[in-house]
């Protein structure tokens, strides 16, 4: 033992020299990342510039070029001029400017001033244009500074007023060919927007800006342009790029860096002077790109620099401790090893034996002594250690549920005394409480008399297995979005109430359940809030049910109940009303809450089938029967219901063909009348169907057809289209103008396309918007009240009218009415049909037409037949009324005759209040 001892010191030594070693690389490393910095930032610096050369170079040669061009032509002009001077044809001069202004493109106008300043001739129409561009002051001013110079003279950028621009001045004086002496000056108008498209080609690095800057301190031109023109180009010396050039006389080119006055940043400046011209163009960064720059350069090896220097601490300090760990397990490795011949022998067969298992764990009993020995992994298994437990047979057989040692203590006794091995899955409960479940085989190892002597056997966890074969048992059976049973599970089912209701003359009823309008909910607001829903529909089903039937969702929105030992009639009946109602409860998603409802069809056995399918069919011939008579309902099956099923899946595929050409649908008009004159004031658009097999075919029949199966939006956007367009053919007819409403489906109007095809309409007709009215149905306007506002607000925005339609037959809060841009309410008819002889139906009419009218809103009562209804609702103020006791609705032809004769509604007279 000494030996090992003495030597645990000597890594010492070794671990601090190869410390030392790398801690001198990592210095090194160090030196040389800030030596590759310092010179990354001198090249950055040096590109940098000569990259604001260049750019301020081109600046000023571009600059000069576009000069020069002008200072070439303008001569040119003066020579025609004096030439139209001389041939006394001074009316020849206004369309020679003009022409020559027509020639260059760049050129918004050209002047021609007197000395005096007054203006001569201009290009511009009228030519009193050029005179009152600006103040007298400044045109004389303008007009002196050309005349005491020679050649081109760059004025300073000012608002051109008749322009609504931006402009700078190019002006050149007019010289007697005589005596020499200036006689008149050219002024030819260029756009600044044209002198900044010189430079726009150039490629400007981000926040760079070029400019070009007068000898006086004006500013000339500036790209990108300067967010206030006013402000910037009509003060003189504010740039201190200017201080900085007249202090050195303006020299040729130079650079400097300095806070910029107009944005505060930290800049660096280029300029370089025009040639021939008073002018100095500049180009200009802030500094920060520089170090943007630099650190762009330098990021990737500094990162490699970082990553070295890390991997070199990381191995020094795990060198030096594997250095430090050999030494010492040398030491020890030669005392161990005797120690562990034996152990590695033992430890080599149960490897070869474990890995034949698939490398699970491994265990040994010996039979004479009753000594069991457990490999690593069945410690693992049982999350205990050898040092916490020692194992022993009967204390490992603890281990396993109760279920579960008898069979294991079988099997090792069994073995003990035949050898007969085993193989068998059981439930055993770790040494932490964990239940597992485990594979256990045995074999025995035999030894004299042929007698077992040893067994050894695997153990294996098989609980993620057995998990897995759970969940793929469940996706078979059960629907994964709800938990509740799926189509599979159903069927099964399904067949076993068959048969068991066969057996013993029993009944029950199947129940199929489709919630109404659900795809609109996934249309909108997306599939996650719709199978939110769908999850909290389904356990509703569940709860409202008994735990002996059965809810199964078969897809979609749809489920399906089987109802057993209930009275077909009485007691299905109350089912389906109790399912209705849980159904109609308010489903929370998203911070929002959805009324929805559904639709249920029974079918009962025997009496609507005797094998599954019949009955589901059945059941679902039923449903479809519910939804036609107006949703959130049920509805039994019965013989006849089979023929509308098929009448239905007829029209179906009439009205797809119809869809085709849509030349089969035609519109009907039915006017909206004042109460205060009975005046026509308004027309509604009522789509109608001419079939040429079934003739004219009413809205009810096919509308909510349309809705379910998706065609609605087409029908409502040939709609909007036509009415649009028959408003404009009246119009253009000179009839008077009345107000065009049309239905906007739920569908259409959750729809992005809707704000976008009325736009297109108003545009394509020129109608006033405030002529066109869209009438939202209550229902469809509180499934969703956010996005309802904000597509309502939209469509305001056009200009548009807004109406609720069959107000009052909603289940929602009138306190929508404030928050939602609407214009008038349409009392249903279900309201005005009874009164004034129904009190209920009188009170409700009133209370809406009051409540409207303290809101503002406009009131049209639907459905007006007769002279009472008519007096009742004129007491109340109504605006509007609409019904037969006027006209119902006709086609376009008889509407028009009805506006051309201008005919009106008798009023019935005014009741005296005696």
């Amino acid at each position: 033992m000494a030996n090992p001892m003495a030597t645990t010191g000597s890594p010492a030594k070794p671990a601090r020299s190869i410390a030392f070693a790398f801690g001198l690389l990592a210095a090194a490393l160090v030196i040389f990342a800030s030596f590759y910095g310092a010179y990354a930032w001198n090249s950055v610096q040096l590109e940098k510039m000569a990259e604001l050369r260049n750019l301020t170079d081109m600046a000023a040669r571009s600059s000069s070029l576009f000069l020069r061009r002008y200072a070439q032509v303008l001569p040119l002009l003066a020579e025609k001029v004096l030439a139209a001077e001389e041939r006394q044809r001074g009316n020849e001069i206004p369309a020679l400017l003009r022409r020559y202004q027509r020639a260059q493109p760049d050129l918004a106008r050209i002047d021609l001033f007197a000395p005096d300043g007054a203006s001569v001739a201009s290009s511009a129409e009228p030519a009193s244009v050029a005179a009152r561009e600006w103040s007298d002051p400044d045109r004389r001013e303008a007009i002196a500074e050309t005349l005491s110079k020679p050649g081109l003279v760059v004025g300073r950028p000012r608002y051109g007023l008749f322009l609504h621009a931006w402009i700078v001045p190019l002006r050149m004086r007019v010289l007697d060919p005589a005596s020499g002496a200036p006689i008149a000056v050219l002024s030819a108008v260029a756009l600044l927007d044209e002198l900044d498209s010189l430079w726009r080609g150039l490629q400007l690095p981000a926040h760079g800006l070029i400019g070009l800057i007068r000898d006086d301190g004006y500013p000339v031109a500036r790209l990108p342009p300067p967010p206030d023109p006013k402000s910037y180009y009509a003060v003189a010396g504010r740039s201190f790029l200017w201080r900085h050039l007249r202090s050195r006389d303006f020299p040729g080119s130079g650079e400097l860096r300095d806070l910029s006055a107009v944005d505060g940043l930290d800049r660096i400046y280029t300029y370089q002077r025009v040639p021939d011209y008073p002018l100095t163009a500049f180009f200009t960064i802030p500094h920060a790109a520089f170090w943007a720059a630099w650190r762009h350069r330098v990021q990737v090896p500094f990162a490699l620099f970082a990553l070295a220097l890390a991997g070199l601490i990381f191995a020094a300090i795990w060198i030096s401790r594997e250095q430090a760990a050999r030494e010492h397990e040398r030491d020890l490795a030669e005392a161990a090893l005797n120690n562990r011949e034996s152990e590695l022998k033992r430890q080599t067969a149960l490897l070869a034996q474990t890995q034949h298992a698939a490398h699970i764990g491994g265990w040994e009993l010996d039979i004479a002594s009753n000594h069991l020995y457990w490999t690593e992994e069945t410690y693992r298994i049982h999350e205990t250690t050898a040092e916490e437990f020692k194992p022993v047979v009967e204390q490992a057989i603890e281990f396993y549920a109760p279920q579960s040692r008898g069979p294991i203590r079988a099997a090792i006794e069994t073995a003990a005394r035949t050898g007969e091995p085993w193989d068998i899955e059981l439930e055993l409960i770790t040494a932490r409480g964990q239940r597992i479940w485990v594979r256990a085989t045995g074999s025995a190892e035999f030894g004299a008399g042929d007698r077992p002597a040893k067994l050894s056997g695997s153990l294996q966890d098989v609980t993620e297995r057995r998990r897995a074969d759970e969940r793929i048992r469940r996706l078979a059976h059960y629907d994964e979005l709800t938990g509740l049973a799926n189509r599979n599970l159903f069927n099964y089912h399904l067949s076993r109430t068959l048969s068991h209701a066969e057996r013993y003359g029993r009944q029950f009823s199947v129940l199929f359940i489709d919630l109404d309008r659900f795809k609109n909910i996934n249309d909108t607001l997306g599939h996650d809030v719709g199978d939110a829903v769908l999850r909290v529909i389904g356990r509703r089903l569940s709860e409202t049910m008994r735990a002996a039937d059965i809810v199964a969702r078969l897809g979609g929105d749809e489920f399906v109940v089987i109802a057993e030992e209930v009275s077909p009639d009485e007691g299905t009946a109350e089912i389906a009303r109790k399912l209705l109602a849980r159904i109609e409860q308010p489903v929370p998603a998203q911070g929002q809450e959805f009324i929805l409802t559904a639709s249920v069809g029974i079918s009962t056995f025997p009496t609507d089938g005797r094998d599954m399918q019949t009955l589901i069919k059945h059941a679902d011939i039923a449903m479809y029967r519910a939804k036609d008579r107006g949703k959130n309902t049920f509805e039994f099956y019965s013989s006849h219901l089979n023929a509308d099923n098929v009448e239905r899946l007829s029209l179906e595929s009439d009205l797809k063909r119809a869809m085709v050409e849509m030349d089969q649908f035609v519109l009907h008009y039915q006017p909206k009348v004042a109460v205060a004159d009975g005046r026509i004031v308004g027309v509604e658009a009522l789509v109608r169907w001419a079939s040429p097999d079934r003739g004219l075919v009413p809205p009810y029949k096919f509308i909510s057809l349309a809705e379910e199966t998706g065609l609605i939006g087409a029908i409502g956007e040939w709609v909007l289209n036509t009415a649009s367009h028959q408003a404009l053919a009246w119009r253009n007819a000179g009839l008077p103008a009345v107000r065009m409403a049309m239905n906007i489906s739920a569908r259409q109007l959750y729809s992005d396309e809707l704000v976008e095809q009325t736009r297109r309409v108003l545009a394509e007709t020129g109608l006033d918007p405030d002529t066109l009215e869209l009438e939202i149905t209550e229902t469809a306007m509180m499934q969703n009240m956010e996005q309802m506002s904000a597509r309502l607000t939209q469509l305001k925005a056009l200009g548009l009218h807004i109406a609720i339609d069959d107000f009052g037959t909603g289940y929602s809060s009138l306190s929508y009415l404030r928050r939602l841009p609407i214009d008038s309410l349409k009392v249903d008819r279900s309201f005005v049909m009874d009164v004034p002889g129904d009190p209920d139906d009188a009170t409700i009419t009133r209370a809406i037409i009051a409540l409207a009218h303290s809101l503002r809103l406009e009131v049209v009562a639907e459905g007006v037949e007769t002279v009472a209804q008519l007096s009742f609702l004129r007491d109340l103020h109504c605006d509007q009324i609409q019904g037969y006791i006027f006209s119902k609705p006709v086609s376009a032809a008889d509407l028009e005759d009805l506006l051309r004769r201008d005919s009106g509604l008798a009023l019935p007279p005014v009741q005296s209040a005696a």
